[in-house]
């Protein structure tokens, strides 16, 4: 396996990036200190066990190289965590800490993997890390290969949250969705994001990019619920600017950092919505009733977050990154600008998942609508995955929420 690796730690003003990047935005400069493609992986390879256990698992389909690719992304404490999602069969683990050899290791642990124990991990897209507490919020549909041609999804467990101390690897609870609520025959559960109240994570929010959903937990009350709405549906791809994309139901969805709001947007549009937590907090609230149209993002996108002044996202139609500025005004919020963070053509396509450390912005990029079309070779020959890392200049929506939150004591943050 070839990996690309950048271990150039002085790398300023995107002089040091050592891949095969053949243009780079001259407007990813701006606010950016440096920023670099850390990885650059053909395929995803595992730490097995010994070199039997990986023959074994190749033999008996339990790991097949072009079924698996890097979603889902977070970093704590310098540590990379990714997803693999078990979309097609041969993904041996979906949670996993990524070293700095490229090699995936599975986190946890492999047992806390173990395909069809339902005590351990079936299918993480995406989770959460809190920097308050090191703790991880792990979303489980519970359901695998669901994007596997010729197969049906199998529905092994019923869907869970997962909250794991990091330190110690010691699960500290685990909640299973009632079906309900969360479909155990047909739910995506993709994004989560935390809500922080007196200086606690107090709720959770979690989009469903199958049913169309937004999904409320609330760990006060160890409880669950959910909102539909018609502008979180799959809108139609944009012909001719838009072909050979995916769209798919609500997907993006981010914090503002004064825990005030929720931006969501469905797969590809450009659309971009949000929600106040005041709305999501009650079961029951008039959700429609609520929703702040904010404006159309300069292109579709996938995932999304908040710094402390920005919202970072994808814009796929130009192989880039953008962030956006908004401003309160009264009741509402509007896009004022939007400028481009980062571009390029082949490691820029398809930005997935964003994460925080520090001040760091940390995204991956891997081709996904050509995973989904088959056409993306996996021999060695080609990257198909890229690991970005750029620092630029705030924190995420969760630094210091701890302390920002205790009785109420939210400071107003221009976010957007």
């Amino acid at each position: 396996m070839q990996v690309f690796v950048n271990t150039c730690r002085a790398c300023l003003l995107l002089a040091c990036i050592s891949f095969q990047l053949t243009t780079v935005s001259s407007q990813s400069r701006d606010n950016i200190s440096y920023a670099w493609a850390i990885y650059e992986l053909p395929n995803v390879q595992y730490d097995w066990p010994n070199t039997s256990e990986k023959a074994r698992a190749i033999r008996n389909g339990e790991y097949i190289v072009e079924n698996n690719i890097i979603t889902g992304i977070k970093v704590h404490m310098d540590t990379i965590y990714v997803t693999v999602p078990r979309w097609r069969p041969g993904v041996p683990s979906t949670l996993n800490v990524l070293g700095e050899d490229g090699v995936l290791r599975p986190f946890p642990s492999w047992a806390m993997n173990t395909l069809g124990d339902c005590g351990s991990l079936q299918y993480v897209q995406s989770m959460e890390v809190d920097p308050n507490t090191g703790r991880m919020w792990i979303i489980d549909t519970g359901r695998v290969d669901t994007r596997a041609a010729g197969l049906s999804p199998r529905n092994l467990c019923p869907p869970k949250l997962v909250i794991l101390d990091i330190t110690t690897k010691k699960i500290e609870r685990v909640y299973e969705f009632p079906d309900n609520v969360v479909s155990h025959t047909s739910n995506f559960m993709n994004d989560i994001v935390l809500d922080y109240v007196d200086g606690e994570a107090r709720f959770a929010y979690i989009s469903d990019t199958s049913d169309a959903k937004i999904y409320v937990y609330d760990f006060e009350r160890n409880a669950s619920y959910y909102y539909q709405d018609i502008t979180m549906n799959a809108q139609r791809l944009i012909p001719g600017v838009q072909d050979g994309l995916l769209s798919a139901p609500v997907d993006g969805i981010a914090m503002s950092a004064d825990f005030a709001y929720v931006y969501y947007c469905t797969l590809t549009s450009i659309e971009l919505y949000a929600i106040p937590t005041h709305t999501l907090r009650r079961p029951g609230a008039n959700f429609s009733a609520d929703i702040i149209h904010v404006g159309q993002k300069a292109g579709g996108s996938d995932g999304m977050v908040c710094g402390q002044t920005s919202l970072f996202y994808a814009v796929f139609e130009r192989n880039a990154v953008f962030k956006a500025h908004s401003e309160l005004e009264g009741q509402s919020i509007s896009l004022k600008t939007q400028n481009e963070v980062i571009s390029d053509q082949e490691s820029v396509k398809w930005v997935d998942t964003f994460a925080f450390n520090g001040t760091d912005l940390w995204f991956v990029a891997n081709k996904l609508n050509l995973f989904a079309s088959n056409q993306l070779n996996f021999n060695g020959s080609q990257s198909n995955m890229y690991i970005w890392r750029l620092e630029v200049g705030e924190h995420g929506y969760l630094w210091r929420a701890r302390e920002r939150t205790l009785n109420h004591k939210v400071p107003l943050v221009i976010v957007g």
